[in-house]
């Protein structure tokens, strides 16, 4: 943690984007996060992980992805460095699974405001704090991400704002 004093210090802290995983490693690990997260053990991901699912802009398909979120009300945020969040720029419907309950909603990805962004990353990480690794964000002694690197973290991320408009439907109590 020396050398992040002292990278603070100098104003020279730095992240880097992080390299995404193999395509077919994340395709195999989205199933499983999928599968488990509409089955009763959901309880294990669900307080971080939902699903959620829009429509390919170019393509018409339906694609649905694990992603993790931070939910204040009605509003759902996710982060994201790849490149799905496209799909969603200047708004589009979506449909999120939270703890088995799906949500329609409009999602919309912010991906020019860098201090609405950072802002929101340090929230997000502080309340999943285990989260940082993902996004090359160190940690302090006491295990907070570190601002300063959440700010140049802001760079790579995008985020992505869901207003959730109604509930769908409920699945199957636990």
């Amino acid at each position: 943690m020396k050398t992040l004093a002292r990278g603070r210090e100098l104003g020279t802290t730095t992240v880097e984007a992080p390299a995404p995983p193999p395509r077919p490693l994340m395709a195999a690990a989205n199933v499983v996060v999928r599968l488990l997260l509409r089955s009763p053990l959901h309880c294990w991901l669900s307080d971080t992980v939902l699903l959620l699912t829009y429509i390919g802009r170019k393509s018409g398909r339906r694609y649905t992805n694990p992603v993790s979120y931070s939910r204040e009300g009605d509003v759902v945020t996710v982060f994201t460095y790849r490149s799905w969040w496209r799909n969603l720029r200047g708004g589009a419907p979506v449909r999120v699974e939270i703890k088995r309950r799906q949500f329609d909603g409009m999602a919309d990805a912010i991906s020019d405001d860098q201090p609405a962004i950072a802002v929101s990353l340090l929230a997000h990480l502080w309340e999943h704090p285990s989260l940082a690794r993902e996004y090359n964000v160190p940690r302090d002694a006491e295990g907070r991400p570190d601002p300063i690197a959440v700010r140049h973290a802001a760079r790579f991320v995008v985020m992505v704002r869901i207003q959730l408009t109604a509930a769908c439907r409920d699945r199957a109590p636990d």
